[in-house]
């Protein structure tokens, strides 16, 4: 990657790699796929807080529309205040900038695992950011971008696991097409929202429709099982996009075709009054700390 390489439509430039309170939490997943002896699993995640937002509303209506390379809306039912016109031009602004991450995970020295998610490109050169908990124990990488078909062996540049950010490079790519850039800091609650993402880790691109709910969440997440200490991610971005596993790394994207978000936690634990709540990093927080990562700052 030379200096200059571009990140969005925004000239942003990398340099050279170097809630209310609640009677009970819900139960939320970190939104990976991970497959061990054919079983999926996640992280439990626990809302603890928020900025005193309003309380998440009744789902919007989703229904998905799949296939990787699929014509822009099909299938796809759009959410309240979200017309069919403007989801295409969504798909449309966004999925080239998408790829499908697939992970070999290794236990005690053998391949026994593997997890899916998504990931959206950064650069023409083919830097794309994604999840930690995607990548995180990874034996192996490949990332297949969407409008391509074309999959490519991907190595991991660096992560922040406190954040669960991470950004991997494909090897040998040039040429690509970098996701859109929002401004996470203009979100406001009743937004309308797409969400987009390699839904259960069948390889194809599922886009769903929603509302921002909530603005600055803070969520603890631990992944059950795996012996990991529970991590603390503040500042989320709470929508009613139906977030499931393998859309990890994917945007959360306004109508107006920018991403805003990067998809990261789901619940599990369905309350009376929500038919849906999802987790969203905040772009602006996702870009800043991946420059940190692509320029090889400690503790990034």
């Amino acid at each position: 990657m030379t200096a200059g390489d571009e990140y969005g439509s925004g000239g942003q430039q990398f340099p050279d790699p170097q809630p209310p309170r609640r009677r009970r939490a819900p139960l939320i997943s970190y939104v990976a796929v991970a497959v061990v002896a054919a079983c999926c699993g996640g992280l439990a995640v626990a809302l603890t807080s928020s900025s005193g937002s309003p309380p998440p509303s009744a789902s919007a209506g989703l229904h998905p529309s799949s296939g990787v390379g699929a014509q822009p809306g099909a299938g796809a039912t759009p959410g309240a205040g979200i017309s069919s016109a403007a989801l295409q031009r969504v798909q449309n602004a966004v999925q080239p900038g998408l790829v499908v991450i697939n992970s070999k995970l290794q236990d005690d020295g053998a391949d026994v695992s593997g997890a899916a998610g998504t990931g959206m490109i950064i650069s023409r050169s083919g830097l794309v950011l994604t999840n930690n908990h995607v990548i995180n124990a990874s034996n192996g990488l490949t990332a297949t971008v969407v409008s391509t078909h074309k999959t490519y062996p991907a190595i991991w540049l660096g992560y922040d696991k406190g954040s669960d950010i991470a950004v991997i490079k494909l090897e040998g790519a040039s040429g690509l097409t970098p996701v859109p850039l929002g401004d996470s800091s203009a979100v406001k609650v009743g937004a309308g929202v797409v969400a987009m993402g390699n839904a259960n880790g069948t390889g194809s691109i599922t886009t769903v429709t929603g509302a921002i709910t909530g603005l600055n969440r803070a969520i603890t997440a631990s992944d059950e099982g795996s012996g990991e200490s529970a991590e603390h991610l503040t500042g989320m971005l709470q929508t009613d996009a139906d977030i499931v596993q393998g859309d990890s790394g994917g945007p959360l994207v306004s109508t107006a075709g920018k991403v805003i978000g990067m998809d990261t936690a789901s619940s599990s634990d369905v309350m009376a009054s929500q038919e849906n709540v999802g987790f969203a990093i905040p772009i602006n927080k996702a870009i800043t700390i991946a420059r940190e990562i692509v320029a090889g700052k400690p503790g990034a």
